[in-house]
């Protein structure tokens, strides 16, 4: 499946007026973006996720025109086309008069109107009934998978995923989306906030469709906040998603690198009876980051440590399965929560720290490091479709920081990689390698 030696790399604060943005990404070496959400927003929310016209393109993106001109640019480039696809929520135009509104309940759902203080402002076609929202008040604990599914986000009306109009709408809004951009494919926002029944149907509308436009690899990948591998797997099995962003593996990257854990926690994900959890086409091809828009930036979470932030770079372009990106990492950008993680990458209104200014340098380290892992990946053939083998890690009982050893191997070639996680030179020997030495590549 060929998505899986590409590299993705999250695209939110970009100025797109000029070619600076497309140059530094063939710079830096990515051959996947993905894009923010790109449907209209009621208030024009700059991370799209308050959505008032799913037909349209908000037009911040410059309208579809000048959407479609850059996943083009972007394709002639040799770079795949990602787009943030939500189906969970919608802007925040309904409330109830209902006692006891927004506290969750489960029954009976509050009685909606429309809030007030929007006047004439409504959600648009197909969804502009009352009845395709459901009106249990807000999530309270977020654990209970009932609330997951039924509650709103604070700020977010929740869309009654479970009727089968609403589920044949969201068939139609994205296949005709994917018609009109070209682009490869989505990023599924919220994915466990929707029950399972909705993607049991979407997901096949939309492969039925995609083979029409010529897009017989069309990755779709969850983002279904499961911490372990068995419930992740679940959004994988019986043809669901061919893909879901890798949280299980996060917690142990963040063990590891973060709080110098054991280092025989990275292999762990890596076993072939943590792999069976998840369907055969998307075991070799999940998701697998640092930080994102959701989370704290490594960097500031690692206090500006660019040595440690290259380590936790490398483990993540060399292991299995696809490396993603977060924009900004290549430029030390620190921002620890929502929306101090969002900066801008131009010389624009949100910026601080390392994001002020232009920031599209190709001499950062961190830059050049990125850039030779993307260099790396496209030479050695094992780092893109390789096996796995852990050569060596440190335990002991009481956890700490130590070595890391793995390879990736094809028929032809074996490609060894050693990290150590602690302060200080170690040094091991006699680790068993498949193949003679033929060469060394230092990062």
């Amino acid at each position: 499946f060929f998505f899986k030696q590409k590299t993705a790399y999250e695209i939110r604060n970009c100025d797109w007026s000029s070619d600076v943005c497309s140059s530094d990404l063939q710079m830096l070496g990515v051959k996947a973006i993905l894009l923010a959400p790109v449907v209209h927003n009621t208030w024009g929310a700059y991370q799209g996720y308050g959505a008032g016209d799913f037909n349209q393109i908000d037009p911040h993106w410059g309208g579809l025109p000048d959407l479609r001109a850059l996943i083009d640019a972007a394709h002639a480039r040799g770079i795949y086309v990602f787009i943030d696809m939500v189906v969970n929520h919608c802007s925040d135009l309904i409330d109830s008069a209902d006692a006891g509104f927004p506290a969750f309940r489960l029954s009976p759902e509050y009685t909606p109107r429309w809030k007030p203080e929007v006047g004439s402002v409504r959600h648009e076609p197909p969804f502009d009934t009352f009845d395709k929202f459901y009106m249990h008040g807000n999530m309270e604990n977020w654990d209970d998978q009932t609330q997951a599914e039924l509650g709103d986000y604070p700020g977010l009306d929740s869309i009654r995923t479970e009727l089968p109009q609403v589920r044949q709408d969201f068939i139609t809004i994205y296949r005709a989306l994917i018609a009109a951009t070209d682009c490869d494919g989505f990023r599924a926002d919220t994915a466990r906030h929707v029950e399972m029944g909705f993607w049991d149907v979407f997901l096949p509308g939309i492969a039925s469709g995609t083979t029409g436009f010529g897009k017989t690899n069309f990755l779709i990948f969850a983002e279904a906040t499961k911490g372990t591998d068995p419930d992740l797997g679940v959004y994988t099995q019986s043809n669901r998603f061919n893909s879901a962003i890798n949280f299980p593996l996060r917690g142990s990257i963040d063990s590891v690198f973060l709080n110098n854990g054991d280092t025989g926690q990275l292999s762990y994900h890596m076993l072939p009876a943590q792999r069976t959890n998840y369907a055969a086409r998307a075991r070799y091809q999940l998701v697998n980051f640092l930080d994102n828009h959701d989370s704290p930036r490594y960097a500031g979470l690692l206090n500006h440590n660019p040595d440690r932030l290259k380590l936790a770079l490398t483990y993540l372009y060399t292991t299995l399965d696809i490396p993603y990106l977060y924009y900004g990492t290549e430029q030390g950008f620190d921002g620890l929560g929502d929306p101090d993680n969002r900066e801008d990458m131009f010389a624009g209104l949100w910026e601080f720290g390392p994001s002020l200014g232009d920031n599209f340098d190709y001499t950062n380290p961190l830059f050049v490091h990125v850039r030779k892992l993307n260099l790396l990946r496209a030479a050695l053939a094992p780092l893109r479709r390789g096996g796995y083998l852990e050569r060596w890690s440190t335990y002991n009982a009481t956890g700490g920081a130590g070595l890391y050893v793995f390879s990736r191997t094809n028929a032809a070639d074996e490609v060894v990689i050693a990290l150590n996680t602690t302060n200080t030179t170690q040094n091991i020997s006699n680790i068993p390698v498949g193949y003679a030495k033929i060469g060394r590549a230092h990062v």
